[in-house]
C-alpha cells in the first residue's frame, strides 16, 4: 500500500469542513475516510510542529527541534527500510535538507524562493533581494528602506517566496511519470499557499463569493500584518481573512486535481492518504496575527484526515495529536511501531479509534488513554486534553513562573484563566509537565541536533515568509 502524506502550512481547522464551503475536496475525503474532529498539533510554527508529524515524537526530545535529529524514529527512514520508494516536495526553508529533513528520502526536492521551473534559479526580483541582503545586511537602513518596495513588486509580479500548489503537483506528477519501480511509494507533499503572504486574483476571490480586492489593498494588509499588525483596522483584518480563505480554496482545488490524477493512474485504491497541517494561523484572535509564540486554539487546532483503502468512514471525536500519524501509518502498512534501535514514538496508533475499538480503559477519565498531549517547546509549554488547556508561559527550569488554565468546554475562545479555581488540576498538570521536561533532558542529546546557521538565500526566503 502506498502512503501519501499531505501537509498544508498554516491551515486552520475551522477553515475545513462542509459548513465553510472552502474545502469541498478535503470534505469529500473526510466523508469517505477518517475525520479526526479534535486534532491538535504540537508547535506554534513549522520547526516545532514537524518533528511530531514526521517522527511521532514531541518537539523537546532528542535535543530539540532546530534540526530534525536522525536519532528520532523518522517515518521516511522506517518506510525506506521496509522497501518503499520515498520522495518529498517542500518549499518551506525550515524543512530543507540543511535542517535534517531529507533523512530517509530517496528523492528530496526543495525549492528556494520563486524559481524558474525546476532549475532552482531565482527570479530577477528574488536575486536582487538576495544581492542587497548580502551586500548591505538585513539590519541596514538601505535594506529597511528597500524592503517595502520588494513587497510591492512581489505582489505586482505575482511572485511568491515558495512554490505554489499547482507547481508542486506538476513536480509530483513528473516523478510518477519517470518512476520505474514496482515498489510501493511514500510521498510527502508540503503545500505553502495558506502561508503568509496572502495574495489572490479576482477570479479566485469570486470562487468564495468575495468582492475584488485591489492589489494596493492586498499589499497594504500583508505589509501591516507582518510589520505593524496593531495598525490594522477591523475592515483590513476582514480583508486578510478573505485572502486567507481564497488561498485555502485554491489549495483545496489543487488537492482535487492531485486526487483525480491518482485515480487516473489507478493508484487511488492502493494509497493511504493523510491530510493535515503543521499549525494554524492567528487572524486577529487574542490581538495577534500569524503563527506567533503562543498556545491558543487558532494555532493548535488543525485538520487531520485519513483515507485508508478498504477501511470504512469514521469520525473520531476524541482528541488526537499529530504524534499519532507515524505510528498509525506503520500499523496499517504492517510494520512494527517501535524498534529499540530506532527510538520510541510519543504517540500511539489510532487504529483502534479508527475502527471503533476504543475500550475506554483509562481509569482516570472517560477519554481514551492518549488523551493528554504536550504542546509547545520550551517557553511557552503546555498540555491539552479534550477539556483543559494548561500553559506555562514562563518557567525556571522545571518550575512554572506564569501559568494559565482554560476550560475549553466552557470557554472555547480562551478568555478566562481558571487556574485559581481548580488547584488540583493545576497540580496534576504541573507534575505532567515536570515529568516531560525530565524525560526530554534524559533523552540522548547528540551534537547532530545542534542549531545550524542558514545561508543567506534561506534567510531571505524565511524573511519573505514573515519569519524574520
Amino acid at each position: 500500500m502506498n502512503v501519501l502524506l499531505i501537509t498544508i502550512d498554516s491551515l486552520r481547522a475551522d477553515r475545513v469542513g462542509n459548513s465553510t464551503g472552502l474545502t469541498p475536496e478535503m470534505d469529500a475525503i473526510a466523508d469517505e475516510g477518517i475525520d479526526c474532529n479534535q486534532a491538535v498539533t504540537h508547535g506554534h510554527g513549522t520547526p516545532v510542529a514537524f518533528p511530531s508529524i514526521l517522527t511521532g515524537t514531541y518537539p523537546m526530545l532528542h535535543g530539540g527541534c532546530s534540526v530534525l535529529s536522525p536519532r528520532r524514529p523518522i517515518l521516511a527512514r522506517r518506510l525506506k527500510n521496509a522497501g518503499y520508494d520515498t520522495v518529498a516536495f517542500t518549499s518551506n526553508p525550515h524543512l530543507f535538507d540543511k535542517y535534517g529533513y531529507s533523512v530517509g528520502f530517496d528523492n528530496f526536492n526543495e525549492y528556494q524562493g520563486d524559481t524558474n521551473e525546476s532549475t532552482g534559479t531565482h527570479s530577477i526580483l528574488e536575486r536582487t533581494r538576495l544581492s542587497v541582503s548580502s551586500v548591505f545586511g538585513q539590519e541596514s537602513l538601505i535594506y529597511d528602506y528597500l524592503r517595502p518596495i520588494y513587497y510591492f513588486l512581489l505582489a505586482a509580479t505575482d511572485e511568491r517566496p515558495y512554490a505554489p500548489a499547482d507547481e508542486v503537483n506538476e513536480q509530483f506528477f513528473s516523478w510518477l511519470d519517470n518512476r520505474n519501480s514496482s515498489a510501493p511509494f511514500f510521498s510527502w507533499i508540503h503545500y505553502m499557499d495558506t502561508h503568509y503572504p496572502f495574495y489572490q486574483k479576482d477570479d479566485r476571490l469570486a470562487e468564495i463569493n468575495a468582492d475584488p480586492i485591489p492589489m494596493r489593498t492586498q499589499r497594504r494588509v500583508n505589509r501591516l500584518m507582518n510589520e505593524s499588525p496593531e495598525a490594522l483596522t477591523h475592515k483590513e483584518t476582514e480583508t486578510l481573512r478573505t485572502l486567507y480563505d481564497a488561498e485555502t480554496r485554491f489549495t483545496d482545488e489543487q488537492l482535487g486535481l492531485l486526487f483525480e490524477n491518482l485515480r487516473e493512474r489507478d493508484l487511488w485504491e492502493e494509497t493511504l492518504v493523510i491530510i493535515t497541517s503543521d499549525h494554524g494561523e492567528a487572524l486577529g484572535e487574542h490581538g495577534a496575527f500569524g503563527h506567533y509564540k503562543a498556545l491558543y486554539e487558532e494555532l493548535f487546532r488543525v485538520p487531520l484526515i485519513f483515507r485508508i483503502p478498504s477501511v470504512s468512514s469514521h469520525r473520531i471525536e476524541e482528541q488526537v495529536g499529530l504524534v499519532e500519524i507515524a505510528p498509525t501509518v506503520l500499523d496499517y502498512v504492517g510494520e512494527p511501531i517501535n524498534m529499540d534501535h530506532d527510538g520510541s514514538f510519543s504517540g500511539t496508533s489510532l487504529r483502534r479509534l479508527i475502527e471503533g475499538n476504543n475500550d475506554g480503559n483509562d481509569k482516570d477519565s472517560n477519554e481514551w488513554p492518549g488523551h493528554k498531549h504536550v504542546i509547545g517547546h520550551g517557553d511557552p509549554l503546555g498540555v491539552r486534553t479534550e477539556r483543559w488547556k494548561y500553559v506555562w508561559w514562563d518557567r525556571n527550569g522545571n518550575k512554572p513562573l506564569e501559568v494559565e488554565l482554560f476550560d475549553l468546554h466552557a470557554d472555547p475562545k480562551e478568555t478566562t484563566d481558571v487556574s485559581d479555581d481548580y488547584p488540583e488540576i493545576v497540580t496534576m498538570f504541573d507534575n505532567y509537565l515536570e515529568a516531560h521536561i525530565a524525560h526530554s533532558e534524559a533523552t540522548d542529546h547528540e551534537p547532530d541536533a545542534a542549531s545550524y546557521d542558514a545561508n543567506s538565500e534561506i534567510e531571505s526566503q524565511l524573511e519573505a515568509l514573515g519569519y524574520r
